[in-house]
């Protein structure tokens, strides 16, 4: 599973608790779905994307 996440995210003071907790609630959503026995082959990537990359209905989205 590959998730855009804004860069920000990262710099948080919490972004270690923040990235585990996203990467294993994840992992356990599409465990949930697809089945307990694929657990060990499900890859989250979270990709950092920067302040003025993201567009939300053609806008550009700065923070």
């Amino acid at each position: 599973m590959v998730f855009g996440i804004r860069e920000a995210a990262f710099a948080r003071p919490d972004s270690g608790d923040l990235v585990a907790k996203l990467v294993r609630t994840v992992t356990d959503a599409v465990a949930d779905v697809l089945g307990a026995h694929l657990r060990d082959t499900i890859t989250v990537e979270l990709v950092a994307t920067p302040a003025g990359r993201t567009a939300i209905g053609g806008v550009i989205v700065d923070s």
